[in-house]
């Protein structure tokens, strides 16, 4: 370890030949090769956790989201309910929908389903509905951002790679992750392919 919190020390050792090591000592590019590979690989999220994962600023600042406990039967159903819900407030209240569909979710026991659907829009609204209420997110608040394609079923490999990265940077979440889904579509089984964004909002 390094006597600052978060650095360390790290020696390297390279085999070589007489030529090689004759050309390096005269080659400053040749002396850090190993370290700077071992940094730059660490700083790719791609390279070393597998997956494009960021630090950002927020970019869903006034969304409007609808809640809902529902029997796990049911869940499809209501989805698209809430979907179209969603859909008419906007249009009743002359707003413009500015990215794709975020969603929370998770099933809560054997038999239910929490679902949170929010639509990011382009300004706030005062009145809200019974059931639509406005969340305005802080426009400087930070975000860390995941990206995946593939299977709905393979994305917790996105959840456990930025985790990793959470505990790896020294950050923490003060929510639940919510997923964006990018090609604007709700997935509803594991084998559906999806282009999805998760957003865990960090300090």
């Amino acid at each position: 370890p390094g006597t600052a919190e978060g650095n360390t020390i790290a020696k390297t050792g390279q085999k070589t030949n007489l030529i090689k090591l004759l050309i390096g000592l005269f080659n400053d590019a040749d002396k850090n090769h190993d370290m700077d590979s071992l940094k730059n690989l660490m700083e790719d999220s791609r390279a070393y956790y597998g997956f494009e994962i960021k630090q950002t600023l927020v970019s869903d600042v006034n969304i409007i989201v609808e809640k809902k406990m529902v029997p796990v039967k049911n869940k499809i159903s209501e989805v698209n309910k809430i979907q179209q819900e969603l859909d008419e407030f906007i249009k009743l209240n002359h707003l413009k929908a500015v990215q794709p569909v975020i969603a929370d979710i998770r099933t809560n026991g054997a038999d239910s389903v929490r679902i949170m659907i929010g639509m990011p829009v382009n300004k706030p609204v005062a009145a809200t509905s019974d059931k639509i209420q406005f969340m305005h997110e802080p426009e400087h608040g930070k975000m860390l951002i995941g990206l995946y394609k593939g299977p709905y079923g393979g994305r917790q490999k996105l959840y456990a790679a930025m985790k990793n990265y959470l505990t790896d940077h020294y950050l923490a979440s003060p929510e639940d992750p919510y997923e964006k889904y990018l090609d604007n579509k709700i997935p509803f089984s594991d084998t559906s392919l999806v282009n999805l964004q998760v957003n865990y909002p960090i300090y």
